[in-house]
């Protein structure tokens, strides 16, 4: 950065013509791109560790007392099926939340977030509509984490 400040200098005329590196900056300012990229590249860590933590929380915990977790399903299938559903989903919500953190899976996992979120959607519409007024807000939840999920998507790649 000294070197930079103070400039380039020329000891012999070589016809170019020399700038100092606060006037190149200057004649190229930052546009809005750079100063999206800029911001979002340093939240960009916190984005996915966040939707991963998220994830393999929403999978783990409905672990810990199966039976009131499966309850939601009980009106509309027998309580073997039910069990079996719940369990299905939270471990596909913890492979997803793992799979993010892995690079190479990571937009794979990102496109099945997308997925899982909309069958979730869904699949809570149709069965249970009153879910959306409930008011911790099952559903309503799940649209900023696709939005968030959008993020990431938009994000992961650097090139």
């Amino acid at each position: 950065m000294t070197v930079m400040s103070e400039g380039i200098r020329s000891k012999g005329e070589s016809g170019l013509a020399v700038t100092s590196a606060a006037a190149t900056l200057a004649a190229n300012p930052s546009g809005v791109q750079d100063l999206w990229f800029a911001r979002l590249y340093l939240l960009k860590p916190l984005v996915i560790s966040g939707l991963s933590a998220f994830w393999l929380l929403s999978g783990l915990i409905p672990l810990l007392s199966m039976e009131r977790a499966s309850a939601h399903f009980l009106p509309f299938m027998p309580e073997a099926a039910a069990t079996a559903l719940t369990l299905v989903t939270c471990l596909i919500d913890v492979a997803l939340g793992a799979a993010m953190l892995v690079r190479p899976l990571a937009r794979r996992a990102l496109l099945g977030m997308l997925t899982v979120s909309l069958a979730y959607l869904a699949g809570g519409t149709l069965l249970e509509p009153t879910l959306w007024l409930d008011p911790l807000g099952p559903l309503v939840k799940v649209l900023p984490s696709v939005l968030l999920t959008l993020t990431a998507l938009a994000t992961l790649d650097e090139r």
